[in-house]
């Protein structure tokens, strides 16, 4: 039985693109699956699935589901899971799960960048691997967009929250695969609406933009 929340997947008319078919992607459990994410070359599929544990109380577990065979295996990282889909490092080896990266095999902890998830929860926003997968990007509600190298080296501020900016927060944010450009709808200043950019190195190009109670945002 399917829960409140389904992760399925459907097939495209490839001139159209209207859906042709759809189905549960979800084979062996009942409980709400959510936070779907494709592996770079779409050969896997990993999701969130919320199944009642004891007493109760729902108890989170990241299934990858291989594209091929259909076979599902269970990750069960420490600190739990929230609700945002993990992100596929781009040589498929490890997920970003919030501030955390993790091993795609055995689901161990590799790394982490915000030592205080419980606390910071509001102050930190989306993350996003870069396009390399040396580094990763976030949105600090103090800061801005920060470039965070894995390695070596100091954060960056990709985009700042500068008294000069029309932003007030970036609401969610998408990195293309060459690494060139960066997707983001944000909030604007003074309660004026919201807005949806592309920035690059040479600028920004406005391609959308809403007031309220309309919101753009980008998935």
């Amino acid at each position: 039985r399917a829960g409140a929340f389904e992760v399925n997947e459907a097939s495209l008319d490839p001139i159209t693109m209207a859906p042709r078919s759809t189905k549960r992607v979800a084979t062996r459990f009942a409980g709400s699956n959510i936070g779907p994410s494709y592996s770079r070359e779409g050969r896997q599929l990993a999701f969130i699935s919320v199944r009642e544990g004891l007493g109760g109380k729902p108890e989170r577990t990241l299934v990858i589901r291989d594209s091929a065979t259909g076979k599902e295996r269970e990750l069960n990282p420490a600190r739990g899971l929230g609700n945002a889909p993990a992100r596929w490092s781009p040589d498929g080896t490890r997920l970003l799960v919030g501030s955390r990266i993790i091993d795609v095999v055995t689901g161990a902890e590799l790394y982490r960048f915000n030592d205080r998830p419980g606390k910071d929860q509001t102050s930190f926003g989306p993350v996003r691997w870069d396009a390399d997968g040396r580094s990763v990007i976030y949105e600090h509600e103090l800061k801005g967009l920060v470039r965070h190298p894995l390695t070596a080296g100091s954060e960056e501020t990709v985009y700042g929250y500068t008294p000069e900016s029309p932003i007030r927060r970036v609401h969610r944010f998408e990195v293309s695969p060459d690494g060139h450009t960066i997707a983001l709808p944000a909030f604007l200043k003074d309660a004026k609406g919201s807005v949806l950019e592309a920035r690059t190195s040479a600028g920004s190009i406005e391609l959308a933009r809403r007031t309220q109670p309309e919101i753009v945002v980008v998935q």
